[in-house]
């Protein structure tokens, strides 16, 4: 549903009031349940936005818009609403057999809430024929909510399944004295900030454009991270977990605060020997040593005498506030005309892109699992933002009066990729931690073809293109030493490494009706060749992404037809036609094959499957592995 205002109070002013909102539900193929098909959990999007616009021309060479907006948006999945739902079965159904779910249901229950409240300001004065300045501001400030849970039975004393959530909102959860994490549940509310501001002056002469900027870029995560009190970082105690306490070189507890200067073993006072006195020249934060919370009564020599012990200040963790990430990017843009009908341009810039908040808030908690590589990947609120400097140059030519073509030649280095580092805690369990150390870049050649005559339109356009880097994904680098492989220490295809694209669009279009069909064709993007060995050392220096998928290629049609009804009452019909062809290009292919709906499957494999409904063919012939059929999509738009 799409709403919309539009008001007029006199000429120099316009405001407009819109709303709109869109809900979706849906449960994605899974060819592990097609056996199961209402095990599976449904996926659920509501949308509300709404947005106020104002725009005032001050003089004929001057004027701004102010626009604020909110938009509102909960996804969910889950398989029942209500998490105790008695619909919920025991995992001992969720039995399989031959690649199938023959039972069990999905136990994961996520509601995330995201509240974006945004205000932008932009100002625009023609100062004079030379120049033209535009400035403005972008405020936007972020809500999340989320709560993500694993269903479990409540208790395991008895033989009936009561379904049950560790939740820091329920009862069982209340005293604040309780520790209420969970590797089953992750609840957290985050609030980080973004805010912009921009100037460039639009210089133009008789034969040349210059366009000069400045951007500034503020994000704050508002956010903790894993600190301790000596300022550093303590990832490998991120939760206390583990709980240590200072001990003097006899191995025996430090019980009082003079005993600390014996642990440091310095003469802070410098006055020729380790006393009382050095205590209060100890290096660490007077924070430390004065706050209780530091200390546990503790009867750790199990002999009924109660102690007070003091936490390790590097090995016990303490919330610390990240820093706010900024930015200064300059732009710079040049377009020569190259005789009568040709312009020649040049466009250098900086641009700088916020971290990904899953890779910040992940695992928000801090709970490590108690072996190697089996923890989700945790969060890193101390992320770079990513850093892409960009290089264009390009010639516009006018072929005649109906048709020209243009080509461009460009260059983009990425720093700071998102990537992932693997962190040891003090008991030796490694698990995964994002971070920035990944590189990156794209360079390609693109072609442009348009045609314009009346009511006909002809659009072409091809790309040549090359990227490469040194991580496919941010979970490459963990992935690979959970799985024994050595780093990857070249560049590699990146997986939307496409190196041919070509797409044309022919259209009529007229007042009253028009119909534009568009045909696409794309090689085929990178994946990784597993060949097929009984040597399992052949996979530890296999790089990734080390083939390509089959190319693909689509037609679209979309139309529209006007009808007015009286005065200003009108409504459009709108279709779009998508995948006219109904053709079944392969996006995910078999690893071993390069191939969708195909396998390497060996006299074994077909002595050792045991099914008595299904065959060892219908394991590998997932559909989800081509794209989406024909669809035809209809609509009705009424204009007031």
């Amino acid at each position: 549903f799409m709403g919309k205002l539009s008001f007029h109070p006199f000429s120099k002013l316009r405001m407009n009031f819109m709303y709109t909102q869109n809900n979706n539900e849906w449960s994605g193929y899974s060819h592990f349940r097609k056996y199961n098909p209402f095990g599976r959990a449904t996926g659920r999007t509501q949308s509300d936005f709404y947005s106020f616009q104002l725009n005032y021309m001050i003089n004929n060479s001057m004027f701004f818009d102010i626009k604020l907006s909110k938009i509102k948006k909960v996804y969910s999945s889950y398989l029942f609403e209500e998490p105790t739902d008695s619909r919920y079965i025991s995992d001992s159904f969720s039995n399989s057999e031959s690649g199938f779910s023959l039972g069990g249901q999905d136990k994961g229950h996520l509601t995330r809430t995201t509240i974006d409240n945004n205000l932008k300001f932009g100002y625009t004065w023609q100062i004079n024929q030379r120049h033209s300045i535009k400035t403005g501001i972008d405020f936007l400030n972020h809500e999340i909510k989320n709560m993500d849970y694993t269903i479990r039975d409540s208790t395991e004393a008895d033989d009936i399944y009561t379904p049950y959530i560790f939740s820091k909102d329920r009862n069982e959860c209340a005293s604040e004295d309780m520790d209420c994490r969970s590797p089953y549940a992750e609840e957290y509310i985050a609030k980080p900030v973004e805010f912009s501001g921009y100037f460039q002056d639009k210089m133009e002469f008789d034969d040349m454009v210059i366009n000069l900027g400045l951007r500034y870029d503020y994000f704050d995560p508002n956010i903790s991270y894993a600190g301790n009190v000596l300022g550093e970082t303590n990832y490998r105690n991120p939760g206390n977990q583990l709980v240590y306490y200072l001990t003097d070189g006899n191995g025996d507890y430090i019980t009082t605060v003079q005993d600390i200067s014996v642990w440091d073993q310095v003469d802070n006072d410098n006055d020729g020997e380790i006393d009382e006195a050095d205590e209060s020249e100890i290096p660490w934060p007077d924070y430390w040593v004065e706050n209780l919370w530091e200390l546990e009564k503790v009867d750790y020599n199990d002999n009924g005498v109660i102690d007070s012990l003091f936490k390790h200040p590097s090995r016990t963790t303490i919330p610390m506030q990240a820093n706010p990430l900024y930015q200064l990017s300059p732009r710079f843009g040049l377009a020569y005309q190259v005789g009568d009908e040709a312009i020649l341009h040049f466009s250098y810039g900086h641009f700088f892109q916020m971290p990904p908040l899953y890779a910040m808030l992940s695992n928000y908690d801090r709970l490590i699992a108690t072996q190697n590589y089996q923890s989700a990947i945790m969060g890193n609120p101390q992320l770079n933002a990513e850093k892409t400097i960009t290089y264009e140059v390009g010639l516009w030519q006018k072929l005649n009066r109906l048709m020209s073509l243009e080509v461009n030649v460009y260059y983009r280095d990425i720093y700071e990729l998102l990537s992932t580092k693997v962190i040891t805690t003090y008991n030796t369990i490694k698990y995964g931690f994002y971070t920035n150390k990944d590189y990156g870049n794209v360079r390609g050649i693109e072609l442009k073809y348009e045609l314009r005559s009346g009511p006909i339109s002809i659009f072409t356009n091809y790309t040549l293109q090359y990227t490469r880097g040194n991580a496919d994904n941010p979970a490459q680098s963990y992935s690979r030493e959970g799985n024994n492989q050595d780093p990857v220490s070249k560049l590699i295809p990146m997986s939307w490494d496409q190196r041919h694209t070509f797409n044309t669009t022919f259209g009529y279009n007229t007042s009253s009706y028009g119909v534009s069909l568009t045909g696409y064709f794309n090689s085929g993007t990178p994946y990784t060749f597993s060949p097929s060995s009984i040597n399992p050392l052949a996979a530890i220096n296999l790089l990734p992404n080390n083939d390509y998928k089959p190319s693909n290629y689509t037609v679209d049609m979309n139309g529209y037809y006007n009808i007015k009804i009286f005065n200003q009452f009108s409504c459009k019909l709108t279709f779009l036609i998508y995948n006219i062809f109904d053709r079944l290009n392969e996006y995910s292919v078999n690893s071993q094959t390069g191939r969708a709906y195909t396998a390497l499957i060996t006299d074994s494999d077909r002595r050792n499957f045991r099914s008595n409904f299904t065959t060892i063919e219908d394991s590998y012939q997932d559909p989800s592995a081509f794209s989406t059929p024909r669809t035809i999509k209809i609509g009705l738009e009424l204009n007031l």
